[in-house]
């Protein structure tokens, strides 16, 4: 088999720099506009400190970015049904995680970060990647 260059068949998108999370929040949106098939997340944790620390994982999905359509109205991200993610402790450090989103409906996917515990620091960093539609 032939090498190929991904950015010719794939649009890989870093979602979120890999930086210490103490807080909720959310990720970057990869935009699916023109491809097709699957969305994979490689979420690469590093290390995690505080006391019982969790970090809950949500797949959300968004007709336009959360911005407003033609018709002044807002579609706000809300969460994949089908897409699930084990909840994320101290004893994950140092994995990657990976999530396969198989279908999608809505052009644009975040992860939505939801921190527990007390004083906790998650060293997290995020990469979606999406097959580009061939024409």
């Amino acid at each position: 088999m032939l090498p190929t260059d991904r950015s010719n068949t794939h649009n890989t998108t870093v979602l979120r720099s890999p930086l210490a999370l103490t807080a909720d929040g959310n990720t970057s949106a990869i935009d699916l506009q023109n491809c097709n098939g699957p969305v994979t997340f490689y979420i690469s944790l590093g290390a995690v400190t505080g006391t019982s620390p969790t970090l809950d994982i949500t797949v959300q999905d968004s007709i336009n970015n959360a911005t407003l359509d033609a018709n002044g109205a807002a579609d706000a991200y809300a969460a994949v049904s089908g897409v699930t993610v084990a909840q994320l402790t101290d004893g994950d450090a140092n994995t990657l995680v990976i999530v396969t989103m198989k279908s999608w409906a809505k052009r644009y996917v975040r992860l939505n970060l939801d921190v527990g515990g007390t004083s906790p620091s998650f060293l997290l960093g995020v990469v979606a990647e999406a097959q580009k539609s061939i024409l």
